[in-house]
C-alpha cells in the first residue's frame, strides 16, 4: 500500500512507493531472491534461459554443458548440443506459467518432477510486489558482473593452470597439457613475477595482487584476482601456456574488458559478444572435449559470459549494477558490530545510526566536516581536472645508504639557501666520513 510520509514543508501528506529495479547477489545468494532452483539443477542459468544440464552417471549435480558428452548414456540428459548464439532468456509471460505449474503442484514427486523440468523453485520474494514497481520476474535479476569474473571464472582458470581441479579417476592429469603452473618451483617464481609488477601499477589500479603463491589461499581479494587474471596473466603466460589456450583465454580478458567499462558502444558490444561467444565454443572443445569425467569443467560461470553482452543491451553497462558497491557496504556495516554476543540487534541499530545521522547531513550540510571545500594533499602538484601528482612516498621507514643519505643532506642544504637566501655549509651528512682533525697537544 506503499508509505505515508508526512512533509512538514508543505504540511501534508505524501504516499510514496519502493521500486525494485535490480537484485545482484552471488550466484547461491540468488536462489533467495529470484526463487530459481540453482546452480546444480538440471536448469542451472541464474538468468533463467532454457539451456538444460548434464550429469555425470555417478553424480547429482547438473554442468551447463553445450555439446553431448561422446558415449553419453545418463537418461534425462541426452538432449541435443546448445548453440550458445542462439539461447535466449525465457520471456516473463512463460515463467508467470512455469510458476503457476509449480504452485499447483500436488504432491511432493510431482513438485520434484516440476521444479525440474521449470528450473523454478518457490516464488520470488520480489511477486509479492505490485508490477508497476518492479522490471518484473526473473529480468530484475541481472548477471552479477564481480562474482562471475572477478571470482568464479578467476577460480576456474588459476585451478585448471595449476592442476588443482578434481580430476576423476579416468582421467589422467598428465595430459593436462593447460596445466603449466602445477610444479611448485613453476608455481612459485609465477608468483613472484605477479609480486614484481606491483612498482609499476598505477595508484587507480586500487589494491595491487599479491604473490598469488603465498596469498591465494588466505584472503586474495576480488581486486587482486581482477588485476592478476585479466591485466598481468596474458603477459605472464605468454609462451608458457600453450598458445591454443592462450588465445582462447585472450579472447575471454578482451571481452570481459570491453564489458567493465561505463561506456559501451555498440561497436564494442558486438564485439565483445564475438569474443565471449568464441571462447566459450572453443573452451568446451579444448578442456571439456565432451568428455563425461570433465563435466564438471563446464562451470556455470562459463556458460553466463554467453549473456553479458545480450544484459548489456538490455540494461545498460555491467560496471553500474555489479557488486561492489554492495559488498563495500557490507563490510563497513560488518566493522560496526560492537556487540558479538547480540550481533544481528547491533547491526540494526548501527545501520540505523547511519540513516539518521545522513539524513541530518542532507538537512543541514553544514554539519558534514566532508562537505568542507578539498584541500589537496601537501606538496602535491595540480595536474587540473581533478588529478594530483602525489610526493613519493614509501610505506615503511628505512635506512638509507650513504649515496642516499649525501643526496638527501645537499638538498636540504638548497632547501635552507632557498627559504633564507644565506648560502650554508653547516648541514653536512652524519654518515660521510669525518674530516682529518688537526693534531693539538692535550689540554687539562
Amino acid at each position: 500500500d506503499g508509505l505515508y510520509v508526512w512533509d512538514a514543508h508543505t504540511e501534508s501528506i505524501h504516499k510514496t512507493n519502493i521500486f525494485f529495479a535490480f537484485g545482484t547477489s552471488d550466484t547461491p545468494g540468488a536462489v533467495y531472491l529470484n526463487g530459481l532452483a540453482g546452480h546444480h539443477a538440471v536448469c542451472p542459468c541464474r538468468l533463467f534461459c532454457n539451456i538444460k544440464g548434464r550429469r555425470k552417471s555417478s553424480g547429482r549435480s547438473y554442468y551447463p554443458a553445450h555439446l553431448l558428452p561422446h558415449n553419453y548414456t545418463v537418461p534425462g540428459c541426452l538432449h541435443a548440443d546448445n548453440d550458445p548464439r542462439w539461447i535466449e532468456p525465457i520471456p516473463p509471460s512463460q515463467y508467470n506459467d512455469f510458476l503457476q505449474l509449480i504452485l499447483t503442484s500436488k504432491t511432493k514427486t510431482e513438485y520434484e518432477e516440476r521444479r525440474k523440468l521449470t528450473g523454478i523453485s518457490k516464488p520470488s520474494l520480489i511477486c509479492g510486489l505490485k508490477p508497476e514497481h518492479t522490471l518484473g520476474v526473473p529480468g530484475c535479476f541481472p548477471a552479477d558482473l564481480m562474482h562471475l569474473a572477478s571470482l568464479n571464472l578467476t577460480d576456474l582458470f588459476v585451478s585448471l593452470w595449476r592442476g588443482t581441479i578434481s580430476c576423476e579417476s579416468s582421467d589422467d592429469k598428465g595430459l593436462w597439457s593447460w596445466a603449466v603452473l602445477s610444479q611448485t618451483s613453476i608455481w612459485q617464481r609465477h608468483g613472484q613475477q605477479v609480486a614484481d609488477t606491483i612498482p609499476y601499477l598505477p595508484g587507480l589500479f586500487g589494491c595491487p595482487p599479491c604473490n598469488p603463491a603465498l596469498k591465494i589461499s588466505s584472503g586474495y581479494k576480488a581486486w587482486e584476482f581482477l588485476t592478476y587474471v585479466y591485466g598481468l596473466a596474458p603477459a605472464l603466460l605468454y609462451g608458457m601456456l600453450p598458445n591454443l589456450y592462450w588465445r582462447n583465454f585472450c579472447k575471454l580478458c578482451a571481452g570481459l574488458r570491453i564489458l567493465h567499462q561505463h561506456q559501451i558502444s555498440v561497436t564494442q558490444l558486438k564485439r565483445a559478444h564475438q569474443l565471449l561467444i568464441e571462447f566459450l565454443i572453443e573452451y568446451e572443445t579444448i578442456y571439456y572435449q565432451c568428455q563425461e569425467n570433465c563435466l564438471h569443467f563446464c562451470r556455470p560461470s562459463i556458460h553466463a559470459v554467453s549473456h553479458l553482452a545480450l544484459e548489456t543491451y538490455r540494461i545498460g553497462p555491467p560496471a553500474y549494477l555489479t557488486q561492489w558497491t554492495l559488498e563495500r557496504v557490507i563490510g563497513l556495516l560488518g566493522g560496526e558490530i560492537k556487540q558479538h554476543s547480540n550481533p544481528y540487534a547491533n547491526l540494526s541499530q548501527r545501520a540505523l545510526r547511519w540513516c539518521q545521522v545522513n539524513t541530518l547531513k542532507c538537512i543541514i550540510p553544514d554539519l558534514d566536516s566532508d562537505s568542507a571545500e578539498y584541500q589537496p594533499p601537501h606538496g602535491s602538484v595540480d595536474l587540473s581536472d581533478g588529478f594530483f601528482l602525489l610526493c613519493a612516498r614509501e610505506r615503511y621507514p628505512k635506512h638509507m645508504s650513504s649515496a642516499e643519505c649525501q643526496a638527501f643532506w645537499v638538498w636540504a642544504g638548497s632547501a635552507v639557501h632557498r627559504c633564507t637566501g644565506r648560502t650554508t655549509t653547516s648541514i653536512t651528512c652524519p654518515t660521510a666520513p669525518p674530516a682529518p682533525r688537526p693534531c693539538t697537544p692535550h689540554t687539562h
